[in-house]
């Protein structure tokens, strides 16, 4: 199973066991940037999370971990 996805800030990695999402600490659903700086947790808000939805409908936030929004 593919566990990666092309962005412009690169491939996207989706949580696992090993890493979990450092928003919910869940092993599932939630992803992130190879680098870190963005991280779409699909289970809570978190500090400085903003709503997005996707593609199929399903409501997540994004998370800018380290960077200014431009």
């Amino acid at each position: 199973m593919n566990t990666t996805h092309s962005t412009t800030r690169g491939a996207w990695v989706n949580a696992k066991r090993q890493e979990p999402c450092s928003i919910c600490g869940k092993h599932d659903w939630c992803r992130r940037t190879e680098d870190g700086f963005i991280i779409d947790c699909y289970r809570q808000q978190g500090a400085g999370g903003y709503q997005k939805q996707d593609k199929i409908g399903r409501v997540y936030w994004r998370h800018y971990v380290g960077v200014t929004r431009g």
